[in-house]
C-alpha cells in the first residue's frame, strides 16, 4: 500500500520485524504438540496390543486440549510460546490416568475370562473404574494444583510463565475430569471381545520377569535396600554444589549448633568450606581439558532465563563522552560496514543518538544496530550463534568502543525495567559524581581481569565537555551592558531566533537566523562575538564574559533521591550467578568504598534474586499443599510421608540430567521441578494403592499371617504395577523428547522445562517399584500377628 504512493526511487526496507519470531515460535511448537500427539498414541497401542484400548486412552487428549483452549479463548489468552508450551508439557501426564485405568480394567476383565454378559461386563468396569479412579483423580489434581505458586511470581517471569501454568492447569483438570467420567464409559463400549493377556505382550513379560526377582532381593533385604536409596538421594549435593559438596552433609550438623546459637561450630564450618574450595580447584587443574568435567566439578551455575534466540541480534556498545555528531556518523558507517563482513548476516541497520521522544533517552555515546541474521540452514557448517558472536567481536574492535552483542527484545524489556542493557550492571551510588566515576572506573578496571568478562564499561559521569560563558558584572556595569543582553547575543549566535513561519500546504517551518557555523565553532571565534554597548560601541564577548571549557556530568542519573554512575558487563562462558559471586569476592578485596557509598548489582541478576526469594516462599507452601491431598486419599500419615519420598527421589535424576545436559538453574528449571513434583507423586500414590489393595485382598481371606505372606502380597500389588509403570514413564519421557530435540525458535526456554521431567522420570520409577514396597513391608510387618520369617 505504501510503495504506490512512493516517489520514484524510493524503496521501503524492512529492517526489523518481531512477526517472524512470534509466528516460527508457534509453528515450532504447533508441530511439537502434533508430533507428541503421535509418540503417545504409538506407545498406548505398543503396549495395550489392542486399538480400542488405545484409543480411549489418546481420546482424553484432543478432548483435554480443546476444553483448554476454550478457556484459554474466553480468558484472553494468546497462542504463544508459553501458552502452548503448557500444553506441550502436560501431554504426557494427561493420558497417565487413562492408562492406569485402562490397564486396570484390562487386568479386571481377564481374570474374570470372556462370555460376560452386558450387565456383568459394566459391573467389573465399574469396579476397575473404583478402584483406582478416586485416587487417580487425586493425583491429577495435585498435578494440577501444583503449579498454581507459580501464579505468585511477580514482574516479568510472573507475566512469562503465567500463560504456561494457566493452559498446563486447564489441560490437566479436564485430563482429571475426562478420567473419571468419559473414560469409564467409554472403556465399558470399547473393552469388548478378545483381551489380550499382558503375558502375551513381550515388553510386558519381560518387565515383570526382570522385576520380579530384582524386588524379591529387595524385599529380602528391605533395609539394605533403603540404605542404597539414601545414598542415591545425598548424590544430589554434586550436582547443586559440585565436587565440594561431598563434604556438604559434614556441615548440616554444625549449621544446626550455630542456629541454636553455638558459636563454635563456624570455625569448622570455615574449615570445611575452605576444603571444599580447595578441592574444586584440584578438580579444575586436574580436568582442565575436559568442559564436561569442569562442569561436574563446579556444579550447576544459576542465572534467571536461558537466552532465547531471537533470529536476530542487536549491537549496543558504548563510547566515550565528547563524541561529536560527525565522528559518531562516521563510527556507525564503519562498524555496519565490519558486521557485514560475517557470513551469517543479512542485513545491518544501525542509529546513534536519540529521537525527539521523552520515553528513548539514549545518549550520542551508545548505538543501536540491528542485525539480521540468515536462516539457520544457510550458516556455515559446526557454527553456533556463540561463533558468530565471537567473530562479531573480534571483527568489529574500535578503541574507545566497548561491545555488547545483545538480544532485541529481551533488551528492550531490561532497559525498561532496570536501565540496564547488559545481563549484568552495577550500581553506584552516593553523594559526589567525581568520586562515583572513580569507583566505577576501579570497578571497571577490577571486572576486566576475570576470563569471563566479555566487556565492562562505566559510565564517564562527570567526562562531559561544556562551554562555560560567565558574565564579567563589573565590566558590564562599567560599560552599561545588561547581563540580558549579553545572553541573548549569545543565544541569538550560537542557538539562533525564530522570527517568522512558513507555510506550505499543511506543513509549517519556523524560520530561524543565526551566525553563520564559520564564526562559531570554536572557542577562540566565540570569544570574539560583538556585543553592541548602549552608546553603539562594539566589544568582543571575551571583554565582558568569560568564555572557557569545563567538565560536567553528560547525564544525570538518579535513583532514591542518590546520584547514580553505572557498569554495564557483558559476560560469556559463565553462568550468572557464578560471575556475580566471583566478582563481588574481587570487589570486596580491592575496592574500599568511602563513607556514603554503595555498590548494587543489578540488570539480569535483580530479577534472578526475586524469583529465588518467591520460590524459596512457594516451594513450603505446594508441599504443604501435595501433603494435604495426600492426606485426603489415605486418610494415613505413613502412607502420606512414603508417597512425599517420591519427590525427592525424582530430584536426584532432575538435577543430574540438568546438569548433564549443561543447563543452569533458572526460572525456567524450576518450573520444571515444579511440574515434576506433581508427576512423581502421582506415580507413589498408584503403587501404594496396588500394594495396599493386594495386601487387603490377602486380609479378607486370611492369608495375611507372617512376613512371608506379606511380602507375597506386597510383590503381586507391585509386579500390577509394572505394565502402567512402564508406558507413563515412556509416554512422559518420549513424549517430551521432541521438545528436547527441537532447536526451532522458543525452544531454549521448553528444553529447560523439559529437562527435569525427564530426568526425573529415571529416578522416581525406582522409588515406586522398590523403595515404595521395602518401606510398606518395614511398617506393616509390625502389625502382623506373627513376627517370624
Amino acid at each position: 500500500q505504501l510503495k504506490s504512493g512512493l516517489p520514484e526511487g524510493v524503496e521501503i526496507i524492512e529492517t526489523y520485524d518481531r512477526s517472524t519470531l512470534i509466528n516460527e515460535s508457534v509453528d515450532n511448537l504447533s508441530n511439537k504438540l502434533v508430533e507428541e500427539f503421535i509418540v503417545v498414541a504409538l506407545i498406548c497401542l505398543l503396549f495395550l496390543f489392542h486399538f480400542r484400548s488405545a484409543v480411549v486412552a489418546v481420546v482424553t487428549l484432543p478432548m483435554g486440549i480443546l476444553i483448554a483452549f476454550i478457556i484459554m479463548r474466553q480468558q484472553g489468552i494468546n497462542a504463544n510460546i508459553m501458552s502452548l508450551g503448557g500444553i506441550a508439557i502436560a501431554i504426557g501426564t494427561m493420558v497417565d490416568a487413562a492408562i492406569v485405568m485402562i490397564e486396570n480394567a484390562h487386568r479386571q476383565l481377564q481374570e474374570r475370562g470372556g462370555g460376560l454378559s452386558r450387565e456383568e461386563h459394566w459391573k467389573v468396569i465399574l469396579q476397575a473404574s473404583l478402584q483406582v479412579g478416586p485416587a487417580l483423580f487425586y493425583s491429577l489434581l495435585i498435578i494440577t494444583l501444583c503449579f498454581l505458586p507459580v501464579l505468585a511470581l511477580e514482574g516479568q517471569e510472573g507475566r512469562l510463565f503465567g500463560p504456561l501454568v494457566y493452559t498446563k492447569t486447564y489441560a490437566m483438570a479436564a485430563a482429571a475430569g475426562l478420567a473419571v467420567t468419559l473414560v469409564p464409559v467409554l472403556m465399558g463400549y470399547l473393552l469388548k471381545g478378545w483381551i489380550p493377556a499382558e503375558s502375551s505382550n513381550p515388553l510386558s513379560w519381560a518387565l515383570i520377569t526382570l522385576y520380579r526377582p530384582l524386588l524379591k532381593v529387595v524385599l529380602w533385604l528391605p533395609s539394605p535396600s533403603l540404605l542404597v536409596a539414601l545414598l542415591l538421594m545425598l548424590t544430589l549435593v554434586i550436582p547443586i554444589h559440585g565436587i565440594g559438596g561431598l563434604l556438604e552433609p559434614m556441615k548440616w550438623p554444625l549449621q544446626l549448633s550455630r542456629a541454636a546459637g553455638l558459636e563454635s561450630s563456624n570455625g569448622l564450618i570455615d574449615q570445611i568450606e575452605e576444603s571444599q574450595q580447595s578441592m574444586q580447584k584440584r578438580w579444575r587443574n586436574l580436568f582442565s581439558d575436559s568442559p564436561g568435567m569442569q562442569r561436574l566439578g563446579q556444579g550447576l551455575g544459576s542465572e534467571f532465563m536461558p537466552d532465547l534466540f531471537e533470529g536476530d541480534l542487536m549491537y549496543m556498545p558504548t563510547t566515550l563522552p565528547g563524541l561529536s555528531i560527525g565522528k559518531a556518523q562516521e563510527l556507525l558507517q564503519q562498524t555496519d560496514r565490519l558486521i557485514m563482513q560475517v557470513a551469517e548476516v543479512e542485513r545491518v541497520f544501525g542509529k546513534i543518538g536519540r529521537a525527539d521522544s521523552a520515553t528513548d533517552p539514549a545518549p550520542l555515546t551508545m548505538i543501536e544496530t540491528i542485525i539480521r541474521l540468515k536462516p539457520r540452514d544457510e550458516w556455515r557448517d559446526g557454527i553456533t550463534l556463540e561463533d558468530i558472536i565471537a567473530e562479531l567481536d573480534r571483527t568489529v574492535s574500535f578503541p574507545g568502543l566497548t561491545n555488547a552483542w545483545l538480544m532485541p527484545i529481551k533488551t528492550r524489556i531490561d532497559m525498561l525495567s532496570t536501565g540496564i542493557k547488559t545481563p549484568i550492571g552495577i550500581k553506584v551510588s552516593g553523594p559526589d559524581l567525581k568520586t562515583i566515576e572513580q569507583i566505577g572506573r576501579e570497578i571497571e578496571q577490577q571486572l576486566s581481569t576475570l576470563p569471563e568478562t566479555r566487556s565492562a564499561f562505566s559510565d564517564r559521569v562527570v567526562a562531559g565537555r561544556y562551554i562555560e560563558i560567565v558574565p564579567d558584572r563589573l565590566e558590564a556595569a562599567r560599560l552599561g551592558i545588561n547581563i540580558d543582553d549579553i545572553n541573548l547575543m549569545v543565544s541569538a549566535a550560537v542557538g539562533g531566533i525564530n522570527i517568522s513561519e512558513t507555510v506550505e500546504g499543511l506543513e509549517r517551518y519556523p524560520i530561524n537566523i543565526r551566525f553563520p557555523r564559520e564564526l562559531r565553532d570554536d572557542i577562540k571565534k566565540l570569544s570574539e562575538l560583538p556585543i553592541i554597548t548602549p552608546s553603539g560601541a562594539q566589544v568582543p564577548l571575551s571583554q565582558v564574559a568569560r568564555v572557557h571549557v569545563v567538565d560536567g556530568p553528560p547525564l544525570i542519573k538518579t535513583e532514591n533521591a542518590r546520584l547514580n554512575g553505572w557498569t554495564f558487563i557483558d559476560i560469556k562462558d559463565a553462568d550468572l550467578g557464578g560471575y556475580i559471586s566471583k566478582g563481588e569476592q574481587l570487589l570486596q578485596q580491592n575496592i574500599q568504598l568511602p563513607a556514603g557509598y554503595a555498590i548494587t548489582w543489578t540488570g539480569q541478576y535483580e530479577y534472578m534474586l526475586r524469583a529465588e526469594t518467591k520460590l524459596k516462599q512457594l516451594v513450603p507452601m505446594l508441599l504443604i499443599i501435595i501433603f494435604a491431598l495426600l492426606y485426603l486419599i489415605f486418610r494415613r500419615y505413613s502412607d502420606v510421608l512414603v508417597v512425599m519420598l517420591s519427590i525427592p527421589f525424582a530430584l536426584v535424576g532432575g538435577f543430574w540430567f540438568v546438569l548433564l545436559m549443561g543447563y543452569n538453574l533458572s526460572v525456567a528449571v524450576a518450573v520444571g521441578f515444579i511440574a515434576l513434583a506433581g508427576i512423581a507423586t502421582e506415580f507413589g500414590v498408584v503403587m501404594l494403592i496396588y500394594i495396599n489393595s493386594a495386601i487387603k485382598r490377602y486380609q479378607d481371606a486370611g492369608r495375611l499371617n507372617d512376613r512371608q505372606q506379606l511380602k507375597a502380597a506386597i510383590i503381586e500389588g507391585a509386579a500390577l504395577r509394572v505394565r502402567p509403570k512402564a508406558m507413563t514413564v515412556l509416554v512422559v519421557v518420549i513424549g517430551l523428547m521432541p521438545i528436547m530435540l527441537s532447536d526451532g525458535a522458543g525452544s531454549e526456554v521448553m528444553q529447560r522445562i523439559a529437562a527435569p521431567v525427564i530426568g526425573g522420570m529415571l529416578t522416581a520409577p525406582l522409588l515406586s517399584l522398590f523403595v515404595i514396597p521395602a518401606l510398606v513391608l518395614l511398617i506393616r510387618r509390625k502389625s502382623l500377628p506373627g513376627r517370624h520369617e
